[in-house]
């Protein structure tokens, strides 16, 4: 039998409210996924700092980290969950990056926060909303627009946001960024949050990356709800991508299968 990997979306499909919450269902179904001899990783907007947390506190077994959409790679060991190597980046421009930083800062309606591959930092008049599924302050460091604007490392990631959490709002500032910035960087939309990425960054090229990693070949599948899943969806192809239940609708034409459950995915990619 040949060996699979599941690249699994965290805000949306793993995680599916508020509450910072996976179910038992879900952790269960990893754990036979992976008991059955195949592979299991994150691939998610979020950076190393927002992703730990969910990883100690549900003692969720991993076989590799693809963050930042794609732009921060890293092998972890499941026997000691927070063994944690990085094995791949790109990053944003110093200088492109604060200017993405003071140009939505200086437009008032909109939380910012940005990681340099180290430390996560929110903009501490501008973080994100309560209702906010990513919401993880407690492990940002937060920082005025004046201490941003001395930062000297460059970005791996860079999120906008806007505070009305409106998807057509946020489709726009996708819009602005490509414009402005687009031979530096790309950007997705993911619900109402827009992440802005290296150029030629994304979910799919990370994916591609982390199965280079690889010491055999795998087949790949991969599950998620919204536009910065994309990517992956075109990487592992229509028949092996999943759409969540909850997800955007438009995804349907990239994906055969649409499930309600990260378990219910594993389900079906165990019965072929």
């Amino acid at each position: 039998m040949k060996q699979k990997l599941l690249a699994c979306d965290v805000d949306g499909t793993l995680i599916q409210s508020h509450k910072q919450h996976i179910s038992k269902e879900d952790l269960d179904a990893i754990k036979k996924f992976r008991k059955a001899g195949h592979l299991f990783t994150l691939c998610t907007g979020r950076t190393l700092v927002w992703t730990t947390p969910l990883i100690k506190e549900f003692a969720l077994q991993t076989d590799g980290l693809i963050l930042c959409n794609g732009s921060m790679l890293y092998k972890t060991n499941p026997s000691s969950l927070l063994d944690i190597t990085e094995i791949g980046n790109t990053s944003i421009p110093n200088k492109i990056g604060l200017e993405i930083l003071e140009y939505f800062y200086n437009l008032q309606d909109y939380t910012l926060y940005w990681d340099d591959g180290k430390t996560t930092y929110e903009m501490k008049d501008r973080l994100l909303s309560q209702i906010s599924t990513i919401i993880q302050e407690n492990y940002s460091i937060h920082v005025s627009i004046e201490e941003a604007l001395k930062i000297k490392a460059n970005f791996v990631t860079i999120g906008a946001t806007p505070m009305s959490c409106n998807i057509e709002t946020a489709e726009q500032i996708k819009n602005t960024v490509l414009e402005k910035w687009g031979t530096h960087v790309t950007a997705f939309r993911n619900q109402y949050f827009v992440d802005i990425a290296p150029v030629d960054s994304s979910k799919g090229q990370g994916l591609i990356n982390f199965q280079s990693y690889l010491s055999n070949d795998v087949d790949i599948y991969a599950v998620g709800d919204s536009f910065n899943d994309l990517p992956m969806f075109e990487t592992v192809g229509k028949s092996n991508a999943f759409l969540m239940a909850n997800g955007e609708s438009s995804l349907a034409t990239y994906a055969s299968n649409t499930v309600k459950t990260v378990a219910e995915c594993i389900d079906i990619i165990l019965s072929q």
